[in-house]
């Protein structure tokens, strides 16, 4: 523990001495046309959730003349350039780990970055983070900086105070807990002067066709054709947001045997194998089941998303993803970050949220109320075990047009 705390105080004090050094060695350029530097260094949900912020930008705004740019988090780049990368004019993506633990890699993406010569760089980020997003701001040496004013999650609160220093200007999105998409619009009309009417993540018509087109491609490479399938995606990055691989076989099981549902798609990352390989030995044997754990890149992923005729997942990107492709999707979550990243605030008719019995039934009672959402946002949530398979089911039913007696 002593040698932890050692090693992080060391690794922050090479941070900002690397920091310290492109800005007195790198000179910035002062070349036209102005350019804006959006930073956005969070996980693939975050991004989904954030995304419209690029689609909506041309055209529009209180930076009509900027050419905009965005730095990223290298997970979800394929998924940026497969939907979005037509709207900026260039990128920079950055592996987070190799950022705060490589000097070299730091330097060297710190100073490609300043000497670019952003005029703006914009921070939208709520629970921001000093040594990453903050960083990278400060040392662009833009003239004006402008960043979410955030909260103090990912940061200790006198480190925030000194990342604040960083900023021209910092922006109160809001200061209640409020769904992470409508947080991003907020900021999105108070930095960006950019308002959209959407109330969750959508594509723009052509996006909607290239999924589409890269889903009929998918699913006949893996034997799939056209029949209609389940899809189940049982990982999460956390232990605490897994529902038991056996609750998924148990409603697998009940869809398959109440609905023309015959085949089962199983999705994940690499470290998903194992746990989807044990969902597939519980599987009836008489069920089709394809196992793309680790198989599929990320636009991939929301393709083949895009094409079931449903999808029970824990409380990942997945849920997302669904709700970009207007995918019917049961979601099974713990109630950490309640009223943040779920339930979705409206939620979409094709989408259903499960939550522990407890905060189930304060939900079914009082709604999800400003005081529900501050017991458990903060928390580590309830024990997932106690979501029943049955009640799963039976909401994955109704959601098909199907009667579950």
């Amino acid at each position: 523990m002593v040698w932890q705390r050692i090693l992080s105080a060391l690794r922050l004090r090479l941070c900002l001495l690397v920091d310290f050094l492109v800005i007195r060695l790198v000179k910035r350029s002062l070349l036209t046309p102005p350019k804006a530097l959006l930073v956005r260094l969070d996980a693939i949900g975050d991004y989904v959730l954030f995304r419209n912020t690029l689609t909506e930008l041309e055209g529009r705004g209180a930076y009509l003349n900027h050419e905009f740019y965005l730095c990223g988090n290298e997970v979800w780049q394929e998924l940026h350039e497969f939907l979005d990368k037509s709207f900026l004019k260039g990128t920079f993506f950055i592996n987070r780990r190799h950022f705060l633990e490589n000097p070299f890699y730091r330097y060297r993406w710190q100073a490609a970055i300043r000497r670019m010569g952003f005029d703006v760089v914009i921070e939208p980020t709520h629970s921001r983070l000093w040594l990453l997003g903050d960083a990278i701001c400060r040392v662009t040496g833009a003239p004006e900086r402008v960043a979410d004013f955030g909260n103090t999650d990912n940061v200790m609160p006198k480190d925030k105070t000194t990342a604040d220093s960083y900023f021209t200007h910092l922006v109160a999105s809001s200061s209640q807990i409020l769904f992470e998409f409508e947080r991003n619009k907020r900021f999105a009309e108070k930095a960006l002067k950019i308002y959209t009417s959407q109330t969750w993540p959508f594509l723009k018509a052509e996006q909607t066709q290239k999924v589409q087109e890269l889903q009929q491609k998918k699913v006949s490479e893996i034997g799939l054709s056209q029949q209609p399938y389940l899809a189940l995606f049982a990982g999460a990055s956390e232990a605490y947001k897994r529902w038991p691989v056996e609750y998924f076989a148990a409603c697998a099981q009940l869809l398959t045997q109440k609905t023309k549902l015959q085949t089962v798609v199983l999705l994940g990352a690499p470290d998903d194998a194992t746990r989807n390989a044990q969902l597939a030995k519980l599987l009836d044997s008489s069920i089709h089941t394809i196992d793309m754990s680790g198989k599929t890149t990320l636009s991939e992923l929301l393709g083949i998303i895009s094409g079931a005729a449903l999808l029970v997942t824990n409380e990942t990107s997945a849920v997302h993803l669904a709700v970009l492709a207007q995918t019917k999707c049961v979601c099974l979550a713990n109630g950490r970050h309640l009223g943040r990243f779920s339930p979705y605030v409206p939620q979409p008719p094709f989408l259903a949220y499960f939550f522990p019995p407890q905060i189930q039934e304060a939900i079914g009672l009082y709604g999800l109320s400003d005081a529900l959402k501050a017991q458990y946002c903060q928390s580590m949530g309830l024990d997932i075990k106690d979501i029943a398979a049955e009640e799963v089911s039976a909401a994955a039913m109704r959601l098909l047009g199907v009667d579950s007696a």
